[in-house]
């Protein structure tokens, strides 16, 4: 028994430092993610400069937009909108350090922009500078600008938990579940009101709104599991299972992979622990058949059956 409980402890360390893994990795996705946001930005952006261009007779192209932005910012240096846009553009151009210096001068020119203040806390904490990206976000969520203010309380949990501030984090993690349920039952009911033809236009925006609320239940029931309280854990990675389930039924099943791989694992873990060793199979052998090559749900699945696992 007591070399099972050391395997036990091995394998939840193991699976600590996997979520850790994940989180790296999922900076990465939801960068990838909120890129294609960006291109929104980005594309009327283009469409501004393509009208200057055209009425100057100048062609179009992306060093053209960067002339562009530097002649506008001769022009008006103090122009925060001209100094976010070049943010933008350098961090779609995963130039993150001078992003930083775009959003910084936008700041500095209007404290209220928000989303410079959004995009800014998104480079810190590429940067792993945590305690500037929290400020960051702090504003982002006093500036109050719509859906941004759900994805900052996200981040700010991220924060949070990369500086080891766990019992701050739930706070921040219910809001962004409030914030984000009351995001996806706002375009439910749109989707209610419009003919089918424009329905297209929401599913990026109605399947953003399931993810992060989905990130948001994952990352509480992942704290509830660190503190042994094993119901609640499920219930929240429940709530999380059944989000990105959604996102995956809206045809963007790719955004979701490795997050909903990582919420089955540490499900699986939860079901375990209170003597549910089928149920934790289903959660292992879910998490294996989204991603083949999770070598730790498999490795949980086969401990699990040896009987390894004892709550």
């Amino acid at each position: 028994v007591k070399g099972k409980k050391s395997e036990e402890e091995r394998l939840k360390e193991e699976a600590w430092e996997q979520e850790k893994i994940a989180e790296e990795a999922q900076k990465v996705r939801i960068k990838k993610i909120l890129e294609k946001d960006v291109r929104a930005v980005a594309q009327r952006t283009k469409k501004d400069l393509s009208r200057a261009y055209i009425s100057t007779g100048t062609a179009q192209n992306p060093e053209q937009a960067m002339n562009y932005f530097k002649k506008a910012l001769r022009i008006n240096p103090r122009d925060s909108e001209s100094h976010f846009k070049m943010g933008i553009f350098w961090f779609g151009n995963h130039n993150i350090d001078k992003a930083i210096e775009s959003f910084l001068k936008a700041v500095k020119y209007d404290r209220n922009n928000a989303y410079a203040w959004y995009y800014m806390g998104l480079c810190r904490q590429l940067k792993l500078d945590y305690y500037k990206a929290i400020g960051c976000f702090f504003n982002v969520i006093r500036l109050n600008p719509t859906i941004m203010e759900g994805r900052a309380y996200i981040y700010l949990a991220n924060s949070y938990i990369s500086l080891g501030h766990v019992n701050i984090v739930n706070d921040y993690t219910d809001r962004a579940i409030n914030f984000f349920g009351r995001a996806v039952l706002s375009y439910w009911d749109y989707l209610s009101k419009i003919p089918e033809h424009q329905r297209e236009d929401i599913r990026m925006p109605l399947s953003l709104s399931f993810f992060y609320r989905g990130l948001a239940y994952s990352k509480k029931g992942s704290n509830m599991l660190r503190s042994d309280r094993f119901w609640e854990a499920i219930g929240f990675l429940n709530n999380a299972v059944y989000d990105f389930d959604e996102v995956a039924s809206i045809g963007l099943s790719g955004y979701v992979r490795e997050s909903e791989v990582l919420t089955l694992i540490n499900r699986g873990i939860a079901w375990k622990s209170i003597g549910e060793s089928g149920k934790a199979v289903e959660d292992f052998d879910r998490a294996i058949s989204i991603n083949p090559n999770t070598r730790l749900a498999q490795k949980l699945r086969r401990f699990t059956l040896e009987g390894g696992y004892r709550a």
